[in-house]
């Protein structure tokens, strides 16, 4: 599941959305509780415009993160996603506040890197989505804070 994820990453990053919707299909039904496979689906369907597909997935994946995230809010990784998700969605203020509990928890510097890494990925498919710049420009910026104390 996970070498077949990375190769629809892999293609959604170089622009083939369709390829790499077919790769996230095929992950998703190999282990269909991954909430990451349906919200990288969903931003591939966005890209491609296709709207009610992208909409349905990136739903799913909320659905599925905020399951993890009422059992364990500490799980930080999960949380990370959880904001992710709900800036694909365009909620911009519950996407806010998902990336704030996590440096409130005082997370590590090296999940605020793969925080950091995913809006990278965003915004390359994205690159003007001005949400996820801000994002991303907070937490680096909380990156250079933690390793200068």
């Amino acid at each position: 599941v996970w070498a077949i994820s990375n190769r629809g990453l892999c293609y959604g990053l170089l622009g083939f959305y369709k390829e790499a919707i077919q790769d996230f299909s095929k992950a998703i039904e190999l282990k269909t509780e991954r909430s990451s496979s349906f919200a990288c689906r969903g931003i591939a369907y966005l890209a491609l415009n296709q709207t009610d597909n992208a909409n349905t997935d990136i739903e799913y994946a909320i659905e599925l993160a905020r399951q993890k995230y009422n059992e364990n809010p500490d799980y930080c990784r999960n949380t990370f996603n959880l904001a992710l998700y709900y800036l694909a969605k365009g909620d911009i203020e519950q996407a806010k506040c998902f990336y704030r509990d996590p440096l409130n928890r005082g997370v590590s510097v090296d999940l605020i890197r793969e925080a950091v890494r995913d809006l990278t990925y965003f915004l390359t498919v994205f690159p003007g989505h001005q949400a996820a710049q801000m994002f991303k420009q907070g937490l680096e910026k909380r990156i250079k804070g933690q390793e200068n104390d």
